[in-house]
Formats: structure tokens, C-alpha cells, sequence
């Protein structure tokens, strides 16, 4: 959303990731074969478990600044696709940053199950985007 003030336009923005996949390193492979066909290596192009330090390189977690948008991250507690740990982490870096940040966790909830599509889900998505833009 942009307006005007004093001449100058300004921009206030907010982001809501729902079950963002934040730290490549943090998904349970047994080992380096299994991770080999890992979305998150087929996406980096390498194995994550044979090159972690690379693999955090490209991560949301190392991108984060005191600078970033306010931010409410909504993670089921079930997730078997992207752990619950993911959003946590997120949340952590922001918090430890100084960020504006805001971790809904959906009790039982596992990825893009239905229970994100509650009233109250939504009413607090709503209410988030209400205060900060």
C-alpha cells in the first residue's frame, strides 16, 4: 500500500508465509541418498546433507535484517511436509533481529490442511494486514 506524506511516497508491506520451508538443513533425511531427491537439493542443484553450509547460504533464515517486514507466519504443529520447526526458526531469527514477528501455530495441524481455513485463521490474517499496512 502506498500513499503520500510530505512529497514523498512511502511503501508499508507485511508478509504472511504459511508453512515456509526456512532452513534447508532442517528436514529429517535419514541419510545423504535419500536427501539427494530432496525438493531442497534438487533446488540448490547439490545435496543438503553433503553441503550444509552452502544449502544455509540460500535459506530465508540467513536473510534476515532488523530491516525486514513485519511478519506473521502461520505453521501447523503436524506438518510431515515442511516440519513445524521450520516456522519456529523463522520466527526465532526474526525475533532475535528486532523484527515485528508473529508465529500462529495451528494446533494438529498438518500442511495446507483445512484446519488454515478457519474463521479465525482468517480473521487473524485479516487483522494482521489491518494493523501494519
Amino acid at each position: 500500500m502506498m500513499w503520500e506524506k510530505s512529497g514523498i511516497f512511502q511503501c508499508r508491506t507485511g508478509a504472511c508465509p504459511w508453512y515456509p520451508p526456512t532452513d534447508f538443513r532442517g528436514f529429517p533425511y535419514s541419510d545423504p541418498e535419500q536427501c539427494a531427491a530432496s525438493p531442497e537439493s534438487l533446488l540448490m542443484g547439490k545435496n543438503v546433507m553433503r553441503h550444509p553450509e552452502e544449502a544455509l547460504a540460500c535459506c530465508p533464515v540467513s536473510f534476515v535484517t532488523k530491516a525486514a517486514p513485519p511478519f506473521l507466519i502461520i505453521h501447523g504443529e503436524n506438518d510431515h511436509t515442511v516440519p513445524f520447526g521450520q516456522g519456529e526458526e523463522l520466527h526465532d531469527e526474526l525475533e532475535k533481529a528486532g523484527c515485528d514477528v508473529t508465529l500462529l501455530s495451528i494446533e494438529d495441524a498438518d500442511h495446507a490442511d483445512l484446519r488454515f481455513f478457519q474463521k479465525e485463521v482468517w480473521d487473524e490474517i485479516c487483522a494482521f494486514f489491518r494493523a501494519k499496512l
